[in-house]
Order: C-alpha cells, then structure tokens, then sequence
C-alpha cells in the first residue's frame, strides 16, 4: 500500500485517479486482470509480484476485483515520508542524502526554485549549513548531522553555503529514481498514464500512446 500510496503523491495523482488509471476496462472495479494489464501497459513488471500481493491484501471481499472503497481504504494513513525517510542499516551516503533531498521535493510538488527558498531559512540567498540542517529537520528526513554534513560539503565544497546555481545543478544530478526505487516504491507520472497526443490523433489508440510514453519516460530516468 506504501508503495502504491507514494507512486500517487510523486505523481500528482488523487486517489481516484490512481484507481481509474488501474481500471484498465472501466467497469468500476480493479480486476486481477486489470492490474496484470496495468502492470504490462506502464512498464511496472518489476513489481509485479508486490502490486498483485497488495490487491489481494486489499480485495477484502477476495472476489478478485478491488471496489474504489477497497481501493481508497488500502492507501489510506500510509506513510510516505516515513518510507522515503526511513534510516539505511549502513547510514545515509552524501549521494543517497541528494536523492533524498530531490524526492522531498517531488513529494511536496516544490521546483527546483521552491525547494531553494524552502531549504534558505534566513532567505538571505545561500543555504547555510544551519540552514540545510533546519530543513532536514522540518522534512523529518532522518539523517544525522555527521550525514547532513557531508551533504552540504558535496554541495558547497568551500563551505561558504550553496548558491542557486549550486543547488540546482546538485537537486538535478541527483539521483532520485534510485532513491525511490530502493525503498520498494516506483513512479508513475500523468505523461505514463495517458496516451501520446501524436499517437492518439493518429488512432494508434491508449494502448500505443501509453507505451511510447512509458519508453519516453524510462529514457529520461535512465
């Protein structure tokens, strides 16, 4: 249920929206057909085994076909941020701490600019040390200070605090997709889940649209 739940808020998508993206016939009910189907169509067979266990856990009729109420109960009071925060047996390295950072902004829908004026708590233009070490705190993002140090080193290796430029230039080389998938979590976006305009104006149908899109998607991840 985590993992569906998360795969929802990275991608801006409402409960109900997930559900329907999952409904793969439209007939109001997610199927065990339909979620093979889903599974198949948005490129998730890597979690196949984890997604089929979660609507079998939440089909609590066990008639193999999940309700939107099922549905809704399943994901509700999951926590997310406890998943994405969740400590490493072996600590946080600084490159891990960075994908860390790029999921806390996906999470809170922040830009790259938002999420600057979000971590400089003294807005004075840089991220200070102090500053970095408030936002982790406030995002309740677990790394202990010997870790938020070697983050801000990584970003500001003169240690006079990190720019704008700095900051982006270290929210984008991140590598928040591994992040994400190394806490049993995926990503799905509105761009996967709908068909390509070219694709649909050449009745190439969903099906196609969804698959180049997927494709797209993976090429820009990867």
């Amino acid at each position: 249920a985590g993992m569906v739940t998360s795969s929802l808020l990275f991608s801006r998508l409402t409960v109900e929206e997930g559900f329907n993206a999952f409904d793969v016939d439209g007939d109001g009910a997610v199927s065990s057909d339909d979620m093979r189907a889903a599974i198949g169509q948005l490129g998730l067979e890597a979690f196949a085994e984890l997604l089929m266990a979660f609507h079998a856990d939440a089909n609590r009729a066990r008639d193999g076909r999940l309700t939107p109420g099922e549905w809704a109960r399943a994901l509700a009071g999951v926590n997310v941020q406890g998943l994405l925060f969740r400590p490493g047996a072996g600590g946080v390295a600084p490159a891990e701490a960075a994908g860390m950072v790029g999921a806390a902004l996906l999470l809170n829908q922040l830009s790259v600019d938002d999420g600057f004026a979000a971590f400089d708590a003294d807005g004075d233009g840089r991220i200070s040390r102090a500053d970095m070490g408030a936002a982790v705190a406030a995002l309740e993002m677990q790394l202990e200070a010997p870790e938020v140090d070697a983050l801000f080193a990584l970003w500001s290796p003169s240690g006079e605090g990190i720019a704008p430029p700095q900051w982006a230039e270290g929210v984008e080389a991140a590598d928040v997709n591994g992040v994400i998938r190394s806490r049993d979590m995926f990503m799905l976006t509105r761009r996967a889940l709908s068909p390509a305009p070219a694709a649909a104006a050449a009745g190439g149908g969903a099906e196609e649209g969804l698959r180049g899109e997927v494709a797209a998607l993976r090429a820009q991840l990867e």
